[in-house]
């Protein structure tokens, strides 16, 4: 298993910058996050969402079906989030990032209250 961590004298500078990005998304509702995953599970989560999903979110092709798949491997890499691996929260980051306003809406709305969640996990010391 390959981790990304922050070496400890980052982890307030990584908290403020997820708490400005907490900021930047606004108010708004968030969701109730599932327990952690098993390692392999999130791992595909992580997979399915940067591979599969993600690109289909920036291109602006995602099917029906696809979105709602999506926005299930989101969850789980939700709840597999942590703040001394990154590389679940980087998922997250790109994923928002790559999904503009005005596109699949109602989704996007269910994405953003599961990251503010997310967000506020991570910013908490």
């Amino acid at each position: 298993m390959v981790t990304v961590r922050a070496c400890v004298e980052l982890a307030p500078f990584l908290r403020e910058n997820l708490r400005q990005r907490l900021c930047a998304i606004g108010d708004g509702s968030k969701t109730r996050l599932a327990p952690p995953p098993s390692q392999p599970q999130a791992e595909e989560a992580l997979r399915q969402l940067m591979v599969r999903y993600r690109p289909r979110i920036a291109a602006r092709v995602i099917t029906r079906d696809d979105l709602s798949m999506m926005l299930d491997q989101a969850a789980i890499v939700a709840s597999a989030v942590q703040i001394d691996d990154l590389r679940f929260i980087d998922g997250l980051n790109a994923t928002f990032e790559s999904w503009g306003s005005g596109y699949e809406e109602e989704a996007r709305v269910a994405f953003l209250a599961m990251y503010r969640s997310t967000l506020g996990v991570l910013v908490e010391p």
